[in-house]
Parts: structure tokens; sequence; C-alpha cells
């Protein structure tokens, strides 16, 4: 397991053109060095797909505020540090924007999809700069869709997602629903992507793809168009029971296990009427059907959950294989909102359900190991899955095993050494934990681990057999 390193970001921007249109890309990309850049990943994605796209990359100490101001391309994908005042900022250069500085609109030009891979960037609390990015959507030539987060944005796995929304773009499916699915992804994979939010101008505009990928793209909005839309997780956590600090006795007390898991996994093999696009990644089964709508749900979370199981037998031969009797369920709304332009409350409604089903071995999650679907009133819009057997391997003495204390202990210590974190107290921090098996990629064996979630969305895993800590998000 990797021990951590701060999370800094520097400025960079890309662009890319495509025959007539031009793309533009804005990065503050991480200074990780084992990490691919999130916005070299997302442009050449755009360009692996048709070759007619270019590239021009430029010095990240190069990027100035004008980069984000700007308007002169079609496609503009922001990568930094982000907060709900409104700001973004970066490492190198100083970058700094903050969108209440000055009037602001993004219409008017040739840019119609925005990304904002920055934290809190569409978030509704504090200064509201959601409310302000969905102002800015709006007026001749306007912007189609803005993705982001409400919270925290990812950063060890950003380019990861960005690479997977290009895989699920190129099936036909919507930037709109390519984003959330991307995000849903890795949140089965146990990060903490389930934060994504997504405006949209309502109408079949909502369901707009890049120019060159398969697909309408539908008119582009006018002033007229005013009406926007936002599509999030109604509990960016789920809905399985989470422990807190105010359990840290309880987790003191739990007992860890002496053993590790080894894996085999299931090969899971799709079914030939189903009408949906199929994708895999190493174990993991992806099944991309029906676009994510705008239409309030009247099934109810149970009926959901009990057709994703329906729908997951239907699409999987071998899904007799899957030992779901202990599995850990969850049900997680899709809302959708109409934006408030003033700043004030939203009314949400389900849209779709987000049903989990995580792997258990002793009552404690495998992270990783899932099965899982979306489902409204009368489509499946996607299944997904990766699933492993598991058999006990006896390791250690309990003595040696790493507590919740310890664990703890370090990753607060770990913590407090970051510059750009800052807090009243410790409970500041840690916003829940868990013990899980997760795999260990050096010993092959998926290991027991404290798993801390944090107020920045970022994930800390603790080994407790070796005490190593790695950033999982």
């Amino acid at each position: 397991m990797e021990k951590p390193r701060q999370r800094l970001r520097q400025a960079g921007v890309i662009k890319t053109s495509r025959k007539d249109k031009q793309y533009e890309e804005e990065n503050i990309s991480n200074d990780y060095d084992k990490y691919t850049c999130d916005a070299e990943v997302f442009v050449d994605g755009i360009k692996g797909y048709d070759s007619g796209y270019t590239t021009e990359y430029k010095n990240p100490s190069k990027v100035t505020a004008s980069d984000f101001w700007s308007k002169n391309h079609t496609i503009k994908y922001w990568s930094s540090h982000g907060y709900n005042t409104g700001v973004v900022s970066g490492a190198s250069n100083n970058v700094e924007i903050d969108i209440f500085s000055q009037p602001f609109s993004w219409a008017g030009g040739e840019l119609e999809f925005v990304f904002l891979a920055a934290c809190n960037q569409l978030d509704g609390s504090n200064k509201n700069p959601r409310s302000r990015y969905a102002n800015a959507m709006i007026g001749n030539k306007a912007v189609r869709v803005i993705c982001g987060y409400h919270e925290g944005a990812p950063a060890s796995i950003d380019a990861q997602v960005a690479d997977q929304f290009i895989k699920y773009a190129k099936t036909g499916e919507s930037v709109k629903s390519s984003w959330i699915l991307a995000n849903k992804h890795f949140s089965d994979q146990g990060y903490s992507t389930n934060v994504y939010c997504v405006l949209t101008h309502s109408g079949n505009v909502q369901y707009s793809r890049f120019p060159g990928f398969p697909g309408s793209t539908y008119t582009r909005p006018g002033s007229s168009s005013t009406k926007i839309l936002r599509f999030s997780s109604a509990n960016p956590n789920g809905t399985e029971q989470a422990y807190g600090l105010r359990e840290s006795a309880e987790l003191a007390n739990i007992e860890i296990p002496t053993y590790v898991l080894r894996a085999t996994p299931i090969q899971l093999n799709v079914t030939d009427n189903m009408n949906m696009t199929v994708l895999r990644d190493e174990n993991n089964l992806m099944m991309v059907g029906a676009e994510i709508g705008d239409q309030q749900l009247n099934i109810t979370e149970a009926e959901a959950a009990e057709r994703c199981k329906e729908q997951l037998n239907n699409a999987i031969t071998n899904y007799s294989e899957i030992n779901m009797d202990t599995a850990m369920e969850s049900v997680t709304p899709i809302v959708m909102a109409e934006v408030n332009l003033d700043g004030g409350n939203e009314k949400e409604v389900t849209v779709a359900y987000d049903i989990s089903f995580k792997n258990t071995y002793d009552g404690l999650e495998i992270m990783g190991d899932y099965m899982t679907g979306i489902i409204d009133d009368s489509s499946t819009v996607y299944l997904a899955g990766n699933w492993n057997e598991m058999e006990k391997v006896d390791m250690m003495q309990r003595s040696a095993v790493v507590d919740y204390n310890t664990a703890y202990n370090q990753v607060i210590q770990n913590v407090a050494s970051f510059a750009d974190v800052t807090r009243s107290s410790d409970s500041d921090v840690v916003s829940n934990t868990k013990l899980a098996f997760v795999l260990n990629e050096s010993t092959g064996y998926y290991e027991p681990t404290w798993v801390f979630s944090m107020e920045d969305a970022s994930v800390y895993g603790v080994n407790c057999i070796s005490g190593e800590m790695e950033i999982m998000n």
C-alpha cells in the first residue's frame, strides 16, 4: 500500500480542436509522480476517438485567470482546488478565481460543455456557487451542460474518472449520463465519487453528446431557455450503516480478523438478448442501457431493488454462482431539481434508483466486490458487477493487528501535516469509519483495513496487518 502524499496541484492548459470547432481544456493537475494528469487523459480520449482532433499543451506556469473565464472554445475542463465560496485555486502560478468577484457569463461564445474537476463548485450551501454557475449557462448561445461535484472531487483517481467518462461517452451515452456513470463506477469500488452533480437545460438538450461522438446532439439552447436542472445523488454515502466518531468505543472493540482472503474471480457472462452496450475492464462488467431521465418515479426503493436483482439474473448467464445471501444492500435515489437561480431552496424529485449489493465476509464489506444497477419506472439504465469467491488464509496472532485507535491517530497525524487542511478539531476531519477487506496489490490478498472517510471527501486506508496507510481517493 502506498504511503500518502499531500494532494497539491499545478496549473496548466490543454487545448484541442476538431475540424471547425475548438475544444479547450483548462487544467490544474495533480502533483503526484505516479498519476497521469486527468486533463491529458480527457483530451487524449477525445482525440483517440476521432483522429480529426488535435491538441496543444500549454505550460502550467502560463495559466491565467482569463483561461477560466474564456468562452472561446466548445469544451472546457478545469481541474483544481475548489471551495463553496466560489473560489477555485491552484498551487502553481498563484491562479485563483472567485466567481462572485465580477459579472460572469459563459453564454454567447463557443462554450457548450464545462467540466469542473474541483471540490464544491456545484454545492448549494455557503455562497451557493451552483446557482452562480447555473446563471452563467443562460443566454444566447448557451452552455449545454456543466459537470462537477457538490462536495469533494476525487484527487488520486481523477484521471481514471476522466478515462471512464470517455468510455461511456463512446457508447452513445449523453455527457450528463456518462459523467454520472463514470463517478458511480468508482463509487461502487469504494471511492467517494458519489458526490457528482450535473447541471443541464431542461428538454432534450440534457441528452447532448460531444460533436463527433455517437448519438444526437440536439439544438443548442438560446436565450429563451432559462430552466436549469441539476442531477445528483440524494445521499452520497448510500443507506448502509456507517461507523462515525460517536461510535469510537464500538470501533475500538471490534474483533479484527487475523486472516486475509484469497480471491478467485467469477467471470460474469452476458446473455445475448440484452439490449445494452457491454463494456469490460479487467473483471468489471458494465452494461449501458437507457438514459437517466427527468421523470419522477412511481416505484418504491424495495421494488427497484427487486427489479435490479431480476435484471442482473436475466443479463448474467452464471448469476447463480454469485452468493447474494450475505450481500450488503443499499438503495440511493438519484434526484433532479430545478436550480433556484436566486439561490433559494430547491425541490428534489427522484428520477432513478442507484442499487448496490456489496459482497461481504464474516459481516465485513469486501471493497470493490459488487453487483449494481440503476433502475427507473420503465427501464434499466445500467447494470454492472465485479465478484470474487473468497477463501480464508490465516496470517497472524491477534496481538499483532493494528487496532482502531492506532489507525485513527495515524490518519489524524498525517492530515494535520497538510498545509491546506483547516479545521477546528479532529472531529471536523473524519466523517465516518469502517473495517473492511481491501485488496493489497503488493500481496494479492484482501486484507482487513480501517477505512476512514474524511470531510473533504478523501478516503484513507490503514492496513490492520502491515500498519501502512494509503490515500484511497
